[in-house]
């Protein structure tokens, strides 16, 4: 039996999906159940199974970005501290964990992508807690997949397409950083890929996996439009503006360069318009 933490986000959600055929061999965990914000709830969960699971697949994350500037605490014990226990039961039990972290520990300088040896250097509150728990991880010495991903989407949940779409089919015009480059990443291909990393038991250690190609924020948004458009949807948006960050300001400084070098895990990548095709038409059919 094994364990998925985080059961109602998007890449658990996806994961059903992709492991549905052996579903059976699985146990998905929420906060219900064990609660993150409590380490010590997570080391007495994993210690009461009454089994020890072969993988944890840890998709649980506090990853609102700036509330974790004024919840500190809480994001540090589910970003970071939890995830450590996690590791370390790992360690003992020699299990394999999966983690999932983010393009939020590099500092966003420069236009050219972040490799995976590249140094840390976070900007806010969120990603120093997620470095955190990539160091837990990595000073456990248990057997690990950390997959670094970013702007991450599906048809479950809350999330950028989701919310574009909305704001398209609410307002006549709309207005979106244009100075923020990533890449757009569709969850279930997230699932895909730690589902392949498993199956084909690549080797342990840091990771990084996005869709393919770079875009901005506005740009991203305009595809959404395109995408909408072309399957049907009833939009009432007429002109999407491109604004600088300067002009939207949030509580957490977020970084300007999230592109990541993925060239570890080139042969399963698709470019992000192809993928972000396939979840808009699931998500205009819902």
């Amino acid at each position: 039996m094994n364990i998925v933490f985080g059961k109602n986000g998007q890449v658990a959600s996806c994961l059903r999906e992709v492991l549905r055929d052996d579903l059976h061999k699985w146990r998905f965990i929420g906060s219900d159940e064990c609660n993150f914000e409590n380490p010590q709830n997570v080391t007495s969960f994993l210690e009461n199974l009454g089994f020890i699971p072969a993988i944890i697949i840890n998709s649980s994350a506090f990853t609102a970005v700036d509330l974790a500037a004024s919840q500190k605490e809480k994001a540090t014990n589910i970003n970071a501290n939890s995830v450590g226990e996690i590791a370390k039961f790992c360690e003992k039990n020699n299990a394999t964990l999966v983690h999932y972290s983010t393009d939020y520990i590099f500092d966003g300088s420069g236009q050219t992508p972040f490799k995976v040896d590249d140094i840390p250097n976070p900007i806010n509150h969120y990603g120093q807690t997620k470095l955190e728990g990539e160091r837990l991880i990595l000073e456990s010495k248990c057997k690990a997949y950390i997959l670094r991903i970013s702007w991450v989407y599906s048809k479950y949940g809350k999330n950028f397409a989701k919310t574009m779409l909305k704001l398209m089919q609410e307002r006549e015009e709309i207005s979106v950083v244009y100075d923020q480059i990533g890449s757009p990443t569709s969850a279930f291909e997230v699932a895909k890929m730690t589902h392949s990393m498993l199956k084909n038991q690549l080797q342990f250690g840091v990771y990084h996996f996005t869709d393919g190609g770079f875009c901005s924020w506005f740009e991203f948004a305009c595809e959404i439009e395109k995408q909408a458009r072309k399957l049907g949807a009833n939009l009432a948006v007429k002109k999407i503006n491109q604004i600088p960050t300067s002009q939207f300001p949030t509580p957490a400084k977020r970084p300007q360069n999230s592109r990541l070098e993925t060239s570890k895990l080139s042969e399963f990548i698709k470019p992000w318009q192809e993928n972000l095709a396939s979840v808009m038409r699931e998500i205009i059919t819902i």
